[in-house]
């Protein structure tokens, strides 16, 4: 009898063990991933991102980690990037003025593809530049999908189409 009683508690045990791991691996995996943190002061694009102080460096390491639909809050900060965006998802800055997504006037800030859905909000986009590409609208950002834009600064963007100036903020 006691040799039963034991084998039910290991069975009880082991059931409560296997579960309890199952539960925590899906509500991490399922949750990994749809919101992530972005800081370039004191982030690394070798963090998960999954918390303030994991946060990745660069906007573009998560928009291309963060779940289809999900969302990036992105610190006060310089982050010098030229963003691809393949994916919905909604970045959300810190600050309209202390956030700046800044091209460096060296190429497009921000190219949004076919088909993706991109909500913007709280943060300045800046310094993009084109010139002799093959599309020459949107030094800020070209938007080839669909773009909600809220509480931003687009500014000081500029495309050079030959001898004018066509564009430069967002086409």
């Amino acid at each position: 009898m006691k040799v039963i009683k034991n084998q039910k508690n290991y069975l009880l045990l082991l059931t409560l063990i296997l579960l309890t791991t199952t539960i925590t691996t899906t509500m991490n995996y399922s949750h990994a991933a749809s919101v992530l943190y972005v800081n370039a002061n004191s982030g690394n694009d070798g963090n998960t991102g999954e918390t303030p102080l994991t946060a990745k460096k660069t906007i573009q390491n998560a928009t291309n980690e963060v779940d289809d639909h999900g969302t990036i809050h992105v610190a006060d900060g310089n982050y010098p990037e030229h963003l691809i965006i393949a994916k919905n998802v909604n970045i959300i800055g810190q600050s309209q003025t202390g956030t700046t997504i800044d091209g460096t006037n060296n190429g497009r800030v921000m190219t949004i593809l076919p088909g993706i859905k991109v909500s913007i909000e709280s943060l300045t986009i800046q310094k993009g530049n084109v010139t002799g590409d093959i599309v020459n609208f949107g030094g800020g950002i070209f938007n080839n999908g669909i773009l909600i834009l809220n509480d931003c600064t687009i500014q000081n963007n500029t495309v050079m189409d030959g001898q004018a100036n066509v564009g430069g903020n967002l086409q």
